[in-house]
């Protein structure tokens, strides 16, 4: 997929044509590439994400599918400033691979910009305030 600039505009140009296929497929697929690289970020892990592309007539369920595959990586010391390790053309079917480095990930999780899971129990701070909302 394109850049950001790019996937903003072609949201635009369907949504103003009407065109609510084409905005819902852009939607559902940022969204899940989204959401993978959030995944990988919080949980300094690799995520990939490997759609079922072109039609599947065997399945009424998935008969048209779109996307492309990827590997993510949280954006780190050691790994992509995107955090892409791997990605596929959009809507062309084949492998997407990326060589995954385990004592590079232990050593970005252990010396990382971002401490997910160093500072984990942080959160349960003693002067952490709770409060309740009331809806009437």
């Amino acid at each position: 997929m394109g850049d950001t600039a790019t996937l903003i505009r072609d949201y635009y140009a369907a949504f103003n044509a009407k065109d609510v296929d084409g905005f819902l497929a852009l939607l559902v697929q940022d969204v899940v590439h989204v959401g993978a690289r959030a995944r990988a970020l919080e949980n300094q892990i690799c995520v990939a994400v490997a759609p079922t592309v072109g039609n599947a007539d065997w399945s009424p369920a998935v008969d048209v599918n779109t996307g492309w595959a990827a590997v993510y990586r949280t954006p780190d010391r050691g790994f992509p400033d995107d955090g892409i390790l791997a990605k596929g053309a959009l809507d062309e079917p084949g492998w997407v691979t990326a060589e995954l480095d385990f004592e590079t990930l232990k050593r970005a999780r252990d010396q990382a910009q971002v401490f997910t899971a160093r500072d984990w129990d942080a959160q349960a701070l003693p002067g952490l305030s709770v409060g309740q909302v009331s809806l009437t």
